[in-house]
């Protein structure tokens, strides 16, 4: 009787704590409702630019928000009345073989039809252009997604007949969405499997089989509702892969820790991952967490090092094939340093550690997570603050779950050095949304939940993310309004305005491309892409004075730029500037390119119109060597040697040619 009454007291303050835990977490989930709903609605009327992850419903029909906002509710108000059970699906495991082998065929097909119908419709995210640019041209390798592009570029030659056209930037865009939509479709039983095995917490938690087989369902819906579902949806980048190769990760690692897969499992999908992208590098620690967990095991060490030993010939496979494609490439090497890129920044460490702490980077920060999630890092923090209410003591898959997320959340607040500005690269950050949402799931389930609350939160939590992710979706199938939404992201140092006139100018409205631009400047003076584009548009309208400003103001910003640098002499050539300034530019192209045949019958011009014939007649013959095919032009340019107006009449006549005209 003592022995009975020294437990029951020993375990009220528990359930006390559980209780208040729970409580936690049902208050925070409708806090966070309540905000996603605000922001959304903020973001489609009044702050638009400030609330670029929540701006969605301001670019998609005036119903579309009502109509979202009536579902939700309706929705809400289900959930709050009814156990949401989904008994059709709780017994999965009841169907005949072939009723599941029917299931999972008909699940991969048809998510694969769903991904590939509402694909992406444009490029204008990421970098999606570049990489339906480089594919055409052979390119396979990019340092930081090595193994990623090389899958890209073989998929791209197998399926790029499937796709015939003019232009191969559309054949590329098309193999790249392919690819994405595929990867999308073996999500799914990857989400599935990894919902079962975070209902598991459920089950450890309340002993309940059945509770945690009802709720397998409602937590796959919050996995899949989340906005880095939207990589599937045709989307041309190369996060697609790294967020798959997560997902099995994350799986292979709980599997790993309750004795159902070896530890070589999640350490080869690790390896793959890195290799697929190397900010991958950040889960690295939760693998420590596996290895140490399984060293524990007394039973189970030899084991342990024998899948290391696997591992570690697996990521030797994997260098040496990317060495193969890439000569001198060590994958090592770099993973390294964009570790300690994480870490000190580019460039003014200074400045660097001043942005990070800056209302704009709060801004972008949580826009960002809010645009991935919207319950990701927010919900993750949640579970954190409820590990510590309900004074939990974590499981091993907790720890491992936990050490994922954080370290997750710490890169993804440190990254603050984007090239192309945070809303324009919401990519990079996308893969890990699964990481905080798959943690913050666990952890929330680990704790005591009663059978039918738990089931309501999770169909709560799915419902609001739904009402953020399905629109998100349907506005990027549209161009337009894609095109229109870009055009209000604060990319920052005038990014916006200069792609929006890229845009206009690859249209042909040079018109609309010059006022970007120009606003490009006016935003930030020393935008070099801006100032190339506007001196090109300059030429083509033979304003080659205000041109050879442009180019100059670009080749301040860039002096790297060999592209920047001729169009500098190819306005001071033809708007008859001075040939010295010409020469010295085309000095500095020579020194950095002297197998370039252009550049020196570039140079033999110049030197004709300053009168050194000598230099010029060098120049000719340099070029006609390393050009062979262009023979008839150069000797066009051998007879203007001799002519009183050899000089303007080379210019008119030969100079376009050698420009690129």
């Amino acid at each position: 009787m003592k022995k009975h009454s020294a437990r029951a007291a020993h375990e009220a303050p528990l359930g006390r704590v559980s209780r208040t835990a729970e409580r936690f977490y049902v208050t925070a989930l409708w806090v966070l409702a309540a905000g996603v709903v605000v922001a959304h609605g903020l973001g489609a009327f009044a702050l638009r630019s400030t609330l670029w992850g929540a701006n969605v419903y301001a670019f998609l029909p005036g119903a579309a928000l009502p109509l979202a906002l009536a579902l939700l509710g309706a929705g809400l108000w289900l959930a709050a009345r009814t156990d949401p059970t989904p008994a059709p699906l709780v017994r999965l495991d009841a169907w005949s073989p072939f009723a599941r082998r029917a299931g999972a065929i008909a699940a991969l097909g048809g998510s694969f039809l769903l991904f590939w119908i509402f694909r992406e419709g444009h490029t204008l995210l990421g970098d999606g252009s570049p990489l339906t640019r480089s594919l055409p041209l052979g390119q396979r390798f990019h340092p930081y997604q090595p193994l990623t592009f090389l899958i890209h570029h073989g998929f791209y030659t197998i399926t790029h007949g499937l796709f015939p056209g003019d232009d191969p930037r559309e054949t590329a865009r098309a193999t790249v969405a392919l690819s994405s939509a595929l990867a999308g479709a073996l999500f799914i039983p990857v989400a599935w499997a990894l919902a079962r095995e975070i209902a598991r917490a459920l089950n450890r938690a309340t002993e309940d089989a059945g509770g945690a087989r009802a709720a397998a369902p409602l937590v796959f819906l919050a996995l899949i509702a989340q906005g880095y579902v939207q990589l599937y949806f045709g989307y041309v980048e190369n996060y697609t892969f790294s967020a798959l190769l997560i997902g099995v990760y994350l799986l292979a690692g709980m599997s790993c820790l309750r004795g159902a897969a070896p530890l070589a499992l999640p350490g080869v999908a690790l390896v793959l991952g890195m290799a697929l992208d190397l900010s991958n590098v950040l889960l690295v620690p939760s693998f420590l967490v596996l290895v140490v967990a399984r060293l524990a095991a007394s039973n189970r060490r030899l084991a342990v090092l024998r899948d290391l030993v696997l591992m570690s010939l697996f990521g030797t496979a994997i260098k040496a094939l990317i060495a193969s494609v890439e000569p001198g490439y060590d994958i090592a090497l770099t993973a390294w340093r964009v570790v300690l890129q994480a870490l000190l920044g580019h460039g003014d460490r200074a400045q660097s550690l001043a942005y990070m702490f800056s209302g704009e980077h709060v801004r972008d920060f949580l826009n960002e997570q809010l645009l991935i999630g919207p319950a990701g890092s927010f919900l993750f923090v949640t579970a954190v603050v409820g590990i510590a209410i309900a004074r939990a003591r974590l499981s091993a898959a907790g720890w491992f779950v936990l050490v994922a997320g954080l370290v997750s959340l710490g890169g993804a607040w440190a990254a603050t050095d984007l090239g192309l500005g945070y809303p324009r690269d919401w990519d990079l950050f996308a893969p890990s949304g699964m990481v905080f949402t798959a943690a913050a799931l666990y952890l929330v389930l680990s704790s005591p939940w009663e059978g039918a609350p738990v089931r309501r939160w999770l169909l709560v939590l799915g419902l609001v993310a739904l009402f953020h992710t399905v629109p998100w979706i349907a506005l990027n199938t549209s161009f337009d309004r894609s095109f229109e939404r870009f055009k209000v992201l604060p990319l920052g140092l005038g990014r916006t305005e200069s792609a929006v006139g890229a845009i206009y100018l690859a249209r042909g409205d040079t018109t609309q491309a010059l006022d970007w631009f120009q606003r490009s400047l006016d935003a930030y003076p020393a935008n070099n892409v801006a100032a190339f584009r506007l001196g090109q548009i300059r030429m083509r309208r033979g304003r080659y004075p205000e041109a050879g400003l442009a180019f100059a103001t670009a080749l301040r910003s860039r002096p790297d730029r060999d592209d920047y640098r001729f169009g500098l002499v190819d306005a001071i050539v033809r708007g008859g500037g001075p040939a010295d300034m010409a020469r010295a530019h085309l000095d500095t192209l020579l020194a950095r390119k002297p197998d370039e045949p252009a550049y020196w019958a570039a140079y033999g011009i110049v030197c004709l119109g300053l009168g050194d014939r000598a230099r010029a007649v060098s120049a000719f013959g340099r070029a006609g060597e390393m050009a062979p095919a262009d023979s008839a032009m150069l000797a066009r340019l051998r007879l203007d040697l001799s002519a009183t107006d050899g000089y303007a009449r080379a210019v008119r006549e030969e100079w376009p040619r050698i420009a690129g005209d």
